[in-house]
C-alpha cells in the first residue's frame, strides 16, 4: 500500500460494514481487503439486523444491503449477493430462487 498516494491509503485505510452476517464471508473480504489497510466489520457486530432482500437482482439485492448497513452505521459499507441460476430450467429456476428468497 506504500506506492499508492498518499490521499487514496487516507481513504483505503478505514472501517468498512459487511452487510452480512456470514463469517466466512467476513474472512474472505478480510484477506482480500487487508492489505489495503482496511478493517471489515459484521453488521452483526454493529448491533445490524439483516434487511429483506426484496430486490428483483443480485445486483439490487446488495444494494439494498449495503445501503441498509451504512445508514445504520454511518460507515461505508459492503455486499453481496449470489446464487444459482440454470437457463436450461427457464421458468422453473426463477421460481424457486424467489421461493428461496422468501
Amino acid at each position: 500500500m506504500s506506492d499508492l498516494p498518499r490521499a487514496l491509503r487516507a481513504v483505503l485505510a478505514s472501517r468498512v460494514v459487511l452487510a452480512s452476517a456470514n463469517a466466512g464471508k467476513q474472512r474472505e473480504f478480510a484477506e482480500l481487503l487487508g492489505a489495503l489497510g482496511i478493517e471489515l466489520i459484521l453488521q452483526s457486530a454493529l448491533g445490524i439486523a439483516s434487511i429483506a432482500e426484496t430486490g428483483s437482482t443480485y445486483e439490487a439485492n446488495a444494494l439494498l444491503k449495503a445501503r441498509h448497513a451504512a445508514e445504520r452505521s454511518g460507515l461505508p459499507a459492503l455486499a453481496d449477493d449470489s446464487g444459482l441460476e440454470v437457463d436450461a430450467l427457464g421458468a422453473l429456476c426463477r421460481r424457486g430462487r424467489q421461493r428461496a428468497r422468501q
